[in-house]
């Protein structure tokens, strides 16, 4: 029989190793009463039996593995702005990236598992939807400040991981239970309770102990987010580079905030989770919807030079003028540039430094050229790699305000065709 909604928190372990399973766990709404499944040790072809034996109308599958990534090395965006907290605890951030192979290379056993699913990656849509299978990437060592408010305010993470025995307190393992205790009690889930005061009175709990107790805080996730959704919770990046949703404090989501902000990261915004339809993860399945950026070549600098023709970066030859042409051309060829694609041709790195005190005064000065000289506005096609969207000073040029998300789309949307249809064969830089 079919319930409503099951809500799966699922610790993968990253890898199908047998002898390291993760482990499962499950809220499911029935006959107006959450039912809980206690955790087990699983591999990820016993999860997804797991969960196709129970069925609802509305399935969410809580994950603590990266679902989303595109990244051939380095860290994914997402987790740069979790480290704001992670890091700041004292904890750390694994980084994701194809070239681990067992874990994110073509044949690793997520993509199969994800596949199998079919699920739709959009948190938004997990709440918004009444039916349907939704896939959220999660991170326990990011949600536990705020699920267990004292970790927060005493300002260091719990070490409540029996697998890293030098590390490992007790004392933390009996906190972490115990809040999670104050926080199932507060969402009314009295058979979970149950189990984490068996949990908490163990004196030798083992890592297969604590991958099931991760299980249960990816269940909480879930369960949180579905019942009161952006008022205490927040969602990181976007669907293209990877994204994380965490239970949020105030002063912990104000971190999170100006993280994203500053490494240009998507923050609480449903607009760049646009697909309804089940999605695999890899880099074909959103080729055909990411804009391709112009290749451009550095513009040559004339050492003898002392001044550029307007004001702008004269070691580096990032002027009002170079950037003008640069935009004139991709308009031509109707392109859209990110932030590092205007950049990189003067040898610059994209970084928020460099993006708001190089390049942003740039884009400003030219705007008011454009409407100075009756042009569209060729900072449109300006936008930041992780959401496709102008900044903010963008959409000041334009006036009244403040503008939603999918205002900003729309708008910008308009603003890209009228330089796409524009006659620039005539202006001269």
């Amino acid at each position: 029989m079919s319930s409503e909604i099951s809500i799966f928190g699922f610790d993968s372990a990253w890898t199908d190793n047998p002898k390291q399973p993760g482990s499962i766990s499950a809220l499911v709404y029935e006959d107006k009463n959450w039912v809980f499944y206690t955790p087990r040790l699983t591999r990820f072809d016993d999860a997804l039996e797991f969960i196709s034996n129970h069925p609802a109308q509305k399935q969410i599958i809580a994950l603590d593995q990266p679902t989303i990534v595109n990244n051939a090395a380095g860290i994914r965006p997402v987790e740069r702005v979790a480290g704001s907290i992670v890091n700041k605890l004292g904890g750390g951030v694994q980084p994701a990236n194809q070239s681990r192979a067992d874990m994110f290379g073509a044949s690793a056993p997520i993509w199969r598992f994800i596949q199998a699913l079919q699920v739709i990656q959009n948190p938004f849509a997990a709440i918004s939807e009444n039916k349907g299978r939704f896939l959220i990437e999660v991170f326990p060592a990011l949600a536990l400040p705020s699920l267990v408010p004292s970790i927060w305010l005493r300002g260091r993470a719990a070490k409540y991981n029996p697998g890293q025995s030098a590390k490992f307190q007790l004392a933390d393992w009996q906190m972490v239970c115990n809040g999670l205790i104050e926080f199932a009690t507060h969402c009314a889930l009295t058979p979970v309770i149950d189990y984490l005061k068996s949990e908490r009175v163990k004196s030798n709990p083992t890592k297969s102990d604590q991958d099931r107790l991760d299980s249960v805080i990816c269940s909480l996730i879930g369960f949180y987010w579905l019942k009161h959704g952006l008022a205490e919770s927040c969602v990181i990046g976007d669907e293209l580079n990877g994204f994380m949703l965490t239970p949020a404090l105030p002063g912990i989501k104000s971190i999170l905030q100006r993280a994203a902000t500053e490494k240009l990261v998507s923050f609480n915004e449903p607009g760049v989770f646009g697909r309804t339809v089940p999605v695999t993860t890899t880099k074909s399945v959103y080729s055909d919807n990411v804009p391709t950026p112009v290749k451009i070549t550095k513009p040559t600098i004339n050492a003898n030079s002392k001044q550029p023709s307007r004001s702008g970066d004269i070691q580096s030859g990032l002027t009002n003028d170079a950037v003008y042409k640069m935009l004139i051309g991709a308009a031509k060829a109707k392109r859209i540039l990110t932030y590092g694609d205007v950049l990189e041709p003067f040898g610059i790195k994209a970084n928020s430094f460099s993006v708001v005190g190089r390049l942003v005064p740039i884009l400003n000065q030219l705007a008011q050229r454009n409407l100075q000289q009756d042009e569209p506005l060729l900072v449109s096609l300006v936008v930041a790699k992780t959401t496709g969207i102008a900044g903010d000073g963008f959409f000041q040029h334009l006036g009244s305000g403040p503008f939603t998300y999918v205002d900003k789309k729309r708008l910008l949307g308009l603003e890209q065709a009228k330089v796409f249809n524009f006659d620039w064969s005539s202006i001269k830089v």
